[in-house]
């Protein structure tokens, strides 16, 4: 469904490495998910794993999320 890799992990460490390279230390992230209605739950579950993962390697938490369901 993303053809340019896993888009958990580069959603974390893209976002990480932006803010290490402001010179921040990132401890908390957000996600906000925009889901085309009918989108996979199994799918769902692999990008919510694969950022809570990403998170976990790069010492953050993820403390907060927002999720909408919009028709295709």
């Amino acid at each position: 469904f993303f053809p340019g890799g896993d888009i958990g992990s580069l959603a974390v460490h893209g976002t990480v490495n932006d803010l290490a390279m402001r010179g921040a230390r990132p401890l908390y992230l957000s996600v906000g998910m925009i889901i085309e209605e009918g989108f996979a739950y199994k799918d769902l579950e692999t990008i919510v794993r694969s950022l809570k993962d990403g998170a976990d390697k790069a010492g953050v938490e993820i403390v907060a999320g927002d999720t909408k369901v919009v028709q295709p």
